[in-house]
């Protein structure tokens, strides 16, 4: 399934189906877990309620962090992919060196083997 069709269907949540799989998460996950079964078997309800909710707000302020994060790398990697469309449209345009002349630094950009190709030849 294309990735647009799959995002469109709902069928991605990276919140929800990104789970690290490492050794570390999963001993961190486990620690979490008996320190709060600890606590709750030795603090006063009241206390173990408070630190309860200390977890709840900053797993909350992660979430939103990592959504912030996962923003900004979607958007840098969209510019990224505009970029590079862009440069390789002007790359299989060029029929001269003088054509291969970087318009906003100056520099020649390195001919390429793939001058004449469609784009669709040329990502694939």
């Amino acid at each position: 399934m294309k990735v647009m069709e799959a995002l469109y269907d709902g069928l991605l949540y990276p919140a929800e189906q990104v789970v690290p799989d490492t050794p570390r998460y999963h001993e961190a996950v486990k620690a979490i877990h008996e320190i709060m079964c600890d606590f709750e078997g030795s603090l006063d309800k009241e206390i173990y309620k408070r630190i309860d909710s200390l977890l709840d707000l900053e797993a909350e302020s992660s979430d939103i962090m990592e959504m912030e994060f996962f923003k900004y790398g979607l958007s840098l990697g969209m510019k990224l992919s505009q970029e590079s469309d862009e440069m390789i449209k002007r790359l299989l345009s060029c029929k001269t060196d003088k054509d291969m002349i970087d318009p906003d630094s100056e520099v020649m950009i390195a001919p390429q083997e793939n001058i004449g190709q469609t784009m669709d030849e040329a990502v694939q």
